[in-house]
């Protein structure tokens, strides 16, 4: 199923994302529907949500409709590439200890995605392990949240 989003342009007033959502096999019709869209003056278009500049603070939904804040600001990564180019992750996230398995999964991939683009989180990430500190063999692989698409060569 797709999802959409309105927002703000970064050269133009407004962009609309009609994204695959994470599923791969709707990459193809996603950048047909996007490919398929008019010129319009005031309008940017994507196939994929597309990396940001932010502040690594935003909301969740729990699995109980509560509302969660997060604030990813102090996340730290490890990146892990295999010989085909995949590249897994463990993401050192020490302040969401108290969500639910499903919704700390969410976080994470909400902060990959903005990070990196939802086209390179598809393509080029496999899996990612949340921990809430690193073993010790990582620590001196890690790197801030921030610095994740220069380690992906993005």
């Amino acid at each position: 199923m797709f999802k959409w989003e309105i927002g703000r342009g970064e050269s133009r007033p407004f962009y609309l994302t009609i994204s695959p959502n994470g599923d791969k096999d709707l990459i193809r019709l996603s950048r047909e529907v996007i490919r398929s869209a008019p010129d319009l003056e005031n309008w940017e278009f994507y196939y994929f949500e597309p990396a940001r500049d932010w502040d690594r603070n935003f909301v969740l939904y729990d699995n109980n409709m509560d509302e969660q804040q997060i604030d990813a600001s102090e996340w730290y990564v490890v990146a892990l590439t295999n010989q085909i180019g995949v590249t897994d992750l463990i993401l050192e996230a020490s302040n969401i200890g108290h969500l639910d398995n499903d919704t700390a999964f969410m976080a994470a991939d909400v902060v990959v995605i903005t990070e990196i683009g939802e086209e390179n989180r598809i393509l080029k990430i496999g899996d990612i392990e949340i921990v809430e500190q690193l073993d010790e063999e990582f620590t001196a692989q890690k790197a801030h949240i921030r610095e994740l698409k220069y380690m992906l060569d993005l």
